[in-house]
């Protein structure tokens, strides 16, 4: 039975255990930094993943995604140490990755805190009033927000957007989207299938190491 947790990415690792399970180890190849060790539940291949190390590199391939990360000779101490899972940090060791989904993608949900946070600011800043802010909140929804699912559409809603306040103390109290430096807004997140492939890693890992432990001693190659 899986007991892997994570404490900064719990949705990921509760995704991870309730898709793996079942799964059992099978070690294809281990001979020092050589391994191959495929991760599946027994007669199917739904959510299996294997582990590949090398000297020097750690790839994990499968029914979710491909990556392949380059640091130290042995990949295995090296993805066990440190506590949590730590997705920023390995994936900036990755040389090679899924060509249907890497490591981030655009998050729809940044952007909209993004774009919140630039509302907020220029109501404040304007001085507009409860029924001023409730027009551009109205206006910012319908004409931004609800077109923010995808980075194609999102920056271009917001680039084209603009809002007047038409009331004579804030005739000037023009909020234009596109004066916001939002391309330099940090709106990338982990996919769930880079943040799952590392639960999967880290699980993967503890897993052999466990059964290596259990073997008797006189037996150990």
């Amino acid at each position: 039975m899986i007991t892997f947790d994570s404490r900064y990415y719990p949705k990921a690792a509760r995704r991870f255990v309730a898709d793996a399970s079942d799964h059992e180890m099978t070690v294809m190849h281990d001979d020092g930094l050589y391994r191959h060790l495929r991760f599946q539940k027994p007669g199917t291949g739904i959510y299996h993943f294997d582990l590949i190390t090398w000297p020097g590199y750690l790839a994990i391939t499968g029914d979710v995604a491909a990556f392949t990360f380059v640091r130290e000779q042995d990949m295995f101490p090296w993805f066990a140490s440190g506590g949590d899972i730590n997705p920023g940090y390995w994936s900036e060791k990755i040389t090679a990755q899924d060509k249907h989904g890497g490591a981030q993608e655009f998050s729809p949900a940044k952007f909209r805190r993004h774009v919140a946070d630039a509302v907020r600011e220029h109501i404040a800043e304007a001085g507009l009033d409860r029924e001023q802010a409730r027009a551009l909140w109205q206006a910012i929804n319908a004409d931004v927000l609800d077109e923010s699912e995808y980075e194609q559409s999102a920056r271009p809603a917001l680039n084209d957007f603009t809002h007047r306040n038409y009331s004579t103390e804030h005739k000037d109290a023009v909020f234009d989207g596109g004066d916001l430096d939002a391309w330099d807004w940090d709106t990338r997140d982990f996919t769930w299938s880079f943040l799952w492939s590392c639960c999967a890693i880290r699980w993967g890992i503890q897993q052999y190491r466990a059964a290596a432990l259990a073997v008797p001693a006189g037996l150990a190659a």
